[in-house]
């Protein structure tokens, strides 16, 4: 663990970040005067005392006069009694929840059938607006427009924000059209007799319509349009929401022409998607580049989130049927996961819905790339 990290647990452990900052310093230096630990860390010299005071009085470190008052950091088997009795409290809450914890029924799945399109649309801004990591997109230009500011306002905070766009009639997609609200836009042609409508949030909320009613009536006729049966889904529910996103990605997605990205090539480069990262990363590895991430996500076996950084030293992808060996966005639904080596640890690091690794990663960012020089 990181001095950084060390900081940061002890904060987390009821330190206040003045105190974890001179108990830290102690650590690694022995005895020091009080100006000479305001110098060393970041406490200001007036709160230096205070801080010393606080730390004496939780068992940490002690202090004596000399010429003037010094401190020192207590041997650990004395002097952090009350962090071990605290990690001890955490531990048995753990398991007292896990004790209670009761799976949640079928009624927090919410599955419904709308009969407008409209409805739809509204649904799909309410989710956008609550949206915290990704959302995935396939529209027509028009009603692209009609989501356009919900999503740059998803955009700004952080969002990543997918689009594949379809239109049967004559589009000229520019970047203006996306600067500031778009991750990632894709265009094509219809993919089918139908302009669908499609929305994922976050992996569990799902908007769908097979149309346009506007759009098919043009397409038809008048006369048609009668006919035509007017519905729509909204789901929550993560499988269902793994299911869609398939026909996104194999559908509407990938056949699709990328026609604006705001990722850049040089780090920070952001993915929400543990394949696209795979397929991305995978070229460099081969050449023995150094890829460091920072991964942010869940603990599988315990559900609690979790942020760390490390190196890449491997992905693991199912290539047996790769004419290349390299992994495609077919063979990637079979197994798909990156090894991530820190300080501490070797880290497994799967996607949305990752049951085997260590961690099912919500965000993961290149910090660094460093390629082979011969």
């Amino acid at each position: 663990m990181n001095t950084e990290s060390l900081v940061e647990t002890l904060r987390d452990a009821g330190l206040s970040p003045y105190q974890a900052e001179a108990y830290v310093t102690l650590l690694g230096r022995g005895s020091l005067s009080a100006q000479e630990l305001a110098k060393a860390s970041s406490v200001p010299a007036p709160r230096i005392y205070d801080v010393l005071d606080a730390l004496e009085a939780e068992g940490y470190v002690v202090t004596y006069e000399r010429d003037q008052l010094y401190a020192e950091a207590l041997d650990p088997e004395d002097g952090l009694q009350r962090l071990v009795a605290r990690v001890d409290q955490f531990e048995a809450a753990i398991d007292e929840i896990n004790t209670r914890w009761v799976q949640p029924s079928p009624d927090s799945i919410d599955i419904g059938v709308v009969k407008q399109f409209q409805t739809v649309l509204a649904r799909t801004k309410e989710r956008i607006v609550d949206a915290d990591h990704q959302i995935l997109l396939a529209l027509t230009p028009d009603n692209y427009h009609a989501v356009e500011s919900v999503l740059r306002s998803a955009y700004r905070r952080g969002v990543s924000v997918q689009v594949a766009l379809h239109s049967s009639a004559a589009f000229t997609p520019s970047d203006g059209l996306f600067e500031g609200v778009c991750s990632e836009v894709r265009f094509g042609a219809t993919p089918c007799m139908y302009e669908p409508f499609l929305a994922i949030i976050d992996g569990h909320d799902v908007c769908f319509a097979p149309f346009n009613r506007d759009t098919t009536r043009d397409r038809f006729g008048d006369s048609s349009a009668s006919l035509e049966p007017q519905y729509g889904i909204v789901v929550v529910d993560p499988v269902t929401a793994y299911v869609y996103e398939w026909y996104f990605l194999a559908a509407l997605w990938e056949p699709s022409d990328r026609v604006f990205s705001a990722r850049s090539d040089r780090p920070p480069i952001e993915f929400v998607d543990v394949r696209e990262l795979i397929r991305a990363v995978d070229p460099l590895l081969r050449e023995d580049a150094v890829v460091t991430v920072t991964v942010e996500g869940r603990r599988v076996s315990s559900g609690r989130h979790d942020r760390f950084s490390g190196q890449i030293t491997s992905v693991r992808t199912d290539t047996s049927e790769s004419p290349n060996g390299e992994p495609t966005r077919s063979l990637l639904t079979r197994e798909a996961e990156i090894v991530v080596e820190t300080e501490g640890s070797t880290v497994t690091v799967g996607g949305k819905g990752a049951v085997n690794e260590d961690v099912e990663a919500a965000r993961v960012i290149i910090t660094d790339i460093v390629e082979r020089t011969e």
